[in-house]
């Protein structure tokens, strides 16, 4: 080796006794993560910041802070846009079946739509958004759209049950109940964790 060089035996027995050290990806891996920690502030810091995000953006490219501004109020207006679709849709399915009055489920004539139902559907939605702070309409969110995967799984899991007491169910219906089953025990769980133990 030349003079001030280190000689590479020590490195091959480190590598040898430990391969990980040669692994590419894991120094990929180590290197992103260690960029990471020297760039953004320290998460003590990140934490007293009401936008951790826009507060990382705006220390290293402050001209992206409006962009993500928008990008969220878009995403906001994309998740309230999935909540009145689909409990729009869940009132007309009622509604079809007689469980609900006929009148949520009149389908307007120029946009083929429940109007009724989503008109409702809105309102409460806007009556929940001026009546709590962010983070509550965020976990009712939640919770409702958990809500809604257990009851549709528990749904699932009693036409599966009927099916096979009339005789008509196939040989993999046990399965299709194990996994109704597990769905509902799952959200109902979420649910539990969300309101009580968090």
């Amino acid at each position: 080796t030349r003079r001030g060089s280190k000689s590479p035996e020590p490195l091959k027995l480190k590598t040898k006794e430990n391969p990980r050290l040669c692994h590419p990806k894991r120094h990929l891996s180590n290197s992103i993560s260690n960029c990471a920690s020297e760039l953004n502030p320290p998460p003590a810091e990140l934490s007293s910041f009401d936008a951790p995000l826009a507060a990382v953006v705006d220390i290293h490219h402050p001209a992206a802070v409006p962009w993500i501004s928008g990008i969220s109020v878009v995403a906001v207006l994309n998740g309230g846009l999935v909540q009145i679709i689909m409990a729009s849709r869940v009132l007309y399915g009622l509604s079809s079946q007689g469980n609900l009055p006929k009148w949520f489920g009149r389908i307007h004539a120029r946009t083929a739509t429940p109007g009724n139902s989503v008109l409702v559907i809105s309102l409460i939605i806007l009556i929940l958004a001026l009546s709590g702070s962010v983070g509550q309409l965020a976990r009712l969110t939640s919770t409702i759209t958990l809500l809604i995967f257990s009851a549709v799984n528990m749904s699932c899991l009693v036409v599966l049950l009927r099916e096979r007491r009339n005789g008509c169910g196939m040989s993999w219906h046990p399965l299709l109940m194990v996994i109704a089953t597990l769905g509902a025990f799952f959200s109902i769980v979420a649910i539990i964790f969300h309101w009580v133990i968090a």
